[in-house]
Parts: C-alpha cells; structure tokens; sequence
C-alpha cells in the first residue's frame, strides 16, 4: 500500500534535449537537479512531497508521478515552461 502522506516519486524522462531545473519541496536555494538533458541521460528519479519542474520546453521532458503521466492539475508539481 502507497502512504498517503509518504513522499511521492516522480520520473523524468527526456524526449530530446534541453535545459531543466528540478526543485523538491520548495527549497528554490537548493536545485536537486539544474543541468541540460537529452534523451542519451535516460530516466531521472526524484522522491519528495511537492515538486517545481522548470524546462525550456515542455513537450521536451515526460514526466511521471509514482508512475502515472502528470496532468497539469497536480498539486504536488508545479511544471513551467519558458
């Protein structure tokens, strides 16, 4: 059984290249991830309870939630694009 109250997991996976920062927890002093990606990176894994993904572009990243695709409603992660 998933807790409900238990960090979240979600799954990056790049579809081609492009520039990412991953904040968990709304701590914006301390990126877990800040870096270019491509598709060659494979899957990254973050654990956490809310999430703030910033990408270049959007169609560029698949992103999974404890292993469902994210819609744009999730409360725990705030996707941007720019």
């Amino acid at each position: 059984a998933i807790d409900a109250n238990g960090p979240n997991r979600i799954d990056i996976t790049p579809l081609k290249r492009t520039y990412m920062q991953v904040t968990i927890d709304d701590d914006p002093t301390k990126p877990a991830l800040e870096r270019w990606v491509s598709p060659s990176d494979g899957t990254v894994e973050f654990r956490g309870h809310r999430f703030s993904v910033r990408v270049l572009d959007r169609e560029a990243v698949q992103i999974r939630k404890n292993g469902k695709i994210v819609s744009n409603g999730d409360t725990d992660l705030r996707i941007t694009a720019q």
